[in-house]
This record gives C-alpha cells, structure tokens and sequence, in this order.
C-alpha cells in the first residue's frame, strides 16, 4: 500500500497512517514536493490528501481523503 501525503501538516494522512498502523498493515509513503507532481495529482482527479493506492499504484481502487472504512488489513 502507497500513501500520497503532501509536505507539511496533513490531518488525513496522520490519520489514515493512525489506522494502518492499529490494523498492522504495511504501507509506504511518498511525498509530492514538485508542481509538476502536484499538478499531475490534480490532473487525475485527485483534489485532497492522502491518496491511497491498495495497489501501490494508481487504479479503481484507489482513493483520496481520510477513508477508515476503505482501510483493509
């Protein structure tokens, strides 16, 4: 599993990152610092932080915000 997180102080991703870590699931996490990168974010669709990739890549199930129900173990 991918989280997305933006530089600096990012309440859904301190929380998605609370409950990976209770339910023991591994996760990496990159952090977008360029405007290219934040642009290419924005171009898909994606409009807040954290994005999620289950998949540890950009597919149907990937989403963005902080979405504890969408948090499998």
């Amino acid at each position: 599993m991918t989280i997305i997180s933006k530089k600096g102080f990012c309440p859904g991703c301190m929380m998605t990152q609370k409950v990976l870590d209770a339910k023991g699931v591994k996760y990496t996490i990159k952090h977008i610092d360029s405007e290219a990168e934040r642009n290419h974010i924005l171009d898909l669709g994606f409009r807040s932080y954290p994005i999620v990739e289950p998949n540890d890549k950009i597919d149907d199930e990937t989403f963005c915000g902080f979405r504890p129900e969408k948090l499998k173990a």
